[in-house]
Order: structure tokens, then C-alpha cells, then sequence
């Protein structure tokens, strides 16, 4: 499925192109192609959507694949379910945005889950996911950690 954002540099073109896929073993994978948006809001209907493939879990992990292409960075999201426990179901009601930075850093700002998750691509190509707590709030002060 693909998701177009209006008006980027008086433009209206597809920034994000999502390809999403469930092995039904609990893991779902979402293929994600970036078409050069720096800031891309996804609908909630998305999101909705996606809840459906895993109604009254939660998300345990989140890993990231690297770049095919640098010119058009494509990497492979995957989100482990499980559960369910009451108090982990995971409901997603709000939507996510990709916010692009200076490489080697990339956020990935998750309302829903009331934090901020933070992806560091190493120079390998690799992604790496972590929840905001973990980092100083300067994305320069994350290099430390790796």
C-alpha cells in the first residue's frame, strides 16, 4: 500500500511505500521504502489496519533491517507479538511519523506508544532500535553509546 502527503515542496508524490507481511507465526513484517520525506505522517487508518493483524497483544521487539539502495533507503520492519496481558494490549489509536535526520541518525517518532523510539544506522548499514529513555535528547550524545 502506498501513502501520498500533500503539498511536500508544492508537490503532492508518494513518500512511503509499505509492503506488509505475516508468516502466521506472530511476526509481521512491514517492508518500508522512503522516497525522500523528511517529515511523513501515516494515517490512523494504517495503523487501525495493522492492529488488526495482532488484536489484544503487544509489541515485544522491533528490528530493523538495513538499506537495499542508498539513493532509496529501503529497510524491513519487523514486529514481534505477543501476549496477551491485560495491561500490554497494544492499542493503536494514533499515528505514527517518520521524521528524517543527519545520517547516521533516523527517529522514528511513535505517539502511540508515548515515547519516542530512536533508529541508528551503523556505518555497516545495520539499524538499531531503542526507546528514547534510553538516549540523552541530543542525538549527537547517542554516538557514545555504540
Amino acid at each position: 500500500m502506498r501513502f501520498e502527503f500533500g503539498d511536500v515542496d508544492g508537490v503532492t508524490r508518494p513518500l512511503l511505500d509499505f509492503r506488509l507481511f505475516d508468516d502466521h507465526t506472530g511476526v509481521v513484517t512491514l517492508g518500508l521504502v522512503d522516497t525522500g520525506s523528511t517529515h511523513t505522517v501515516l494515517p490512523a487508518s494504517f495503523l487501525t489496519a495493522f492492529a488488526d493483524t495482532a488484536p489484544q497483544r503487544h509489541i515485544s521487539a522491533l528490528a530493523i533491517g538495513g538499506y537495499t539502495d542508498m539513493d532509496v533507503p529501503e529497510f524491513n520492519v519487523t514486529l514481534e507479538v505477543v501476549g496477551p496481558r491485560e495491561d500490554e494490549i497494544l492499542r493503536i489509536d494514533a499515528p505514527i511519523f517518520v521524521t528524517r535526520c543527519e545520517l547516521p541518525f533516523a527517529i522514528i517518532g511513535a505517539s502511540v506508544l508515548r515515547y519516542l523510539v530512536v533508529v541508528v544506522r551503523t556505518y555497516d548499514g545495520v539499524l538499531h532500535v531503542h526507546p528514547r529513555n534510553a538516549f540523552e535528547c541530543s542525538a549527537h550524545a547517542q554516538d557514545a553509546l555504540f
